[in-house]
């Protein structure tokens, strides 16, 4: 037998969800990343008791759920990465740098404990690690780095017309792959030939003042 949840929209949130009162600062991080991220003061609507406990949503339903933080299942380590057990309990992140799958593809996901599955939560979708961008391979050291939110020189493969690219990858702040093509000294001395460029054009576009007759 199947049973079905009713789902629920973001007024769930703006009632009380056993004695808390969510602020809006909250409703809006749970609605966006499904996970409250700290620990709350919650009653027991039987013996009247307040304990600590996180709070995430279900995933399709929107309804909250909870978890005593006395009685979280955190295991120690992860694929030999050793866990902070005391971050997530509060309700933090942490980022797995270096993690490979068994499909061997390396990546950095990041943790957090799910009230709702009372379980440690992978957030993959952030922080992939490539292994080639371009056609170039990332050395290892790269990787390293990319994962560290490092800036990774890739060198200087070489466009169509021969010039050379001289790339350089960041993660930006979504986990993504970010691509600068000037080296940082070359950006600099962009930045400084355009404003000098534009302050021109802004002079020479200025109106002049003509000089009255006496």
């Amino acid at each position: 037998m199947v049973r079905a949840e009713q789902c629920y929209g973001k007024d769930i949130l703006q009632q009380p969800y056993m004695g808390h009162t969510f602020t809006k600062k909250q409703q809006e991080k749970l609605l966006k990343e499904r996970h409250l991220g700290e620990v709350v003061k919650l009653t027991d609507p039987k013996t009247k008791q307040q304990f600590d406990a996180l709070v995430s949503l279900h995933p399709y339903t929107n309804k909250p759920y909870h978890a005593d933080i006395r009685y979280l299942n955190i295991p120690d380590s992860i694929k030999g990465v050793d866990i902070d057990k005391d971050i997530i309990t509060k309700g933090g992140r942490i980022k797995l740098d270096n993690y490979k799958a068994t499909s061997g593809q390396t990546y950095s996901p990041v943790i957090t404990y799910d009230a709702f599955m009372k379980r440690i939560d992978f957030d993959f979708s952030a922080f992939r690690i490539p292994n080639k961008i371009g056609g170039i391979e990332l050395t290892e050291q790269q990787k390293t780095d990319y994962a560290a939110g490092k800036r990774v020189d890739l060198g200087e493969p070489k466009n169509k017309d021969g010039s050379a690219q001289k790339p350089i990858i960041y993660q930006g702040e979504d986990g993504r792959v970010r691509r600068d093509k000037r080296n940082e000294q070359e950006q600099a001395t962009y930045k400084e030939a355009k404003q000098e460029t534009d302050n021109e054009t802004k002079q020479e576009a200025a109106p002049q003042k003509r000089s009255r007759k006496i």
